[in-house]
């Protein structure tokens, strides 16, 4: 018999006083919890984008990453989560702190480093679905490329939003449920109850399984296709993905 866990996945926030910092508990994997990024995790950075089955798959990040690109990324991040985590920091409550993410590493505390990566980020693509329209897809054709914009979108009342997301896991960890509960405690135990945006939305290669099974079973549903041209660098050609959304709604 199974056990529903939806209540661990709702209280996995927690703040870790030594470090002054709040944190997303896997339930089922005490030495994995979600953290902001921190000073120092560039080399880890390298290492996971650098994994052929994870590197291969980021469309907009550069592969093989380089160091110097991590280093950039990880103050680029830092800079971005810091009045986030001020402003947590100062209250230790998260009301009214609004649509944001400030929990983008996956860590391991026994081995003091990065083993997975989450982002997420307004969704620029399409507007939230609609399913009396038709779809999200039919109705924004006919909107004009390009005016979707980060800032139109966390102008809208939290309920109208659509996010993006998107994630990765340190490919000897596949197979374990951990980036199953990962989505879980990220939907179950921040986006929905203090981000409090309407939608979440994952663009998924279709020969990406493990993805797939992930987003499915944490309540995403098919959407329609999305047809991508490739990086060069990353074998070029066109692949072909899917797009699923998750509402908060159901």
């Amino acid at each position: 018999m199974s056990t529903d866990r939806s209540p661990a996945y709702a209280s996995s926030l927690k703040w870790d006083a030594v470090r002054g910092e709040p944190y997303l508990q896997l339930p089922s994997f005490p030495d994995l919890r979600l953290i902001p990024y921190r000073e120092g995790i560039a080399s880890d950075l390298v290492t996971l984008f650098n994994h052929p089955p994870v590197g291969c798959r980021l469309f907009a990040l550069p592969y093989p990453m380089s160091r110097v690109f991590a280093d950039q990324l990880e103050l680029d991040i830092l800079a971005k989560q810091a009045p986030i985590l001020e402003k947590l920091s100062n209250s230790k409550k998260t009301e009214g702190i609004g649509a944001v993410w400030p929990f983008k590493a996956l860590w391991s505390e026994s081995q003091s480093r990065v083993v997975g990566d989450i982002f997420i980020w307004p969704n620029t693509v399409e507007p939230m679905w609609d399913d009396a329209r038709q779809g999200r897809y039919q109705a924004g054709q006919a909107t004009e490329k390009g005016s979707i914009t980060e800032e139109s979108v966390v102008s809208l009342p939290p309920a109208e939003q659509s996010w993006m997301i998107g994630y990765v896991l340190e490919p000897e960890l596949y197979g374990q449920g951990i980036m199953s509960e990962t989505l879980a405690c990220i939907l179950q135990g921040w986006v929905k109850p203090i981000m409090g945006v309407g939608e979440v939305a994952a663009i998924i290669a279709v020969d990406n399984l493990g993805s797939k099974a992930v987003a499915e079973k944490n309540g995403f549903t098919y959407r329609r296709e999305e047809v991508t041209q490739w990086p060069e660098d990353k074998g070029g050609g066109v692949k072909v993905h899917g797009y699923y959304t998750w509402q908060s709604s159901t």
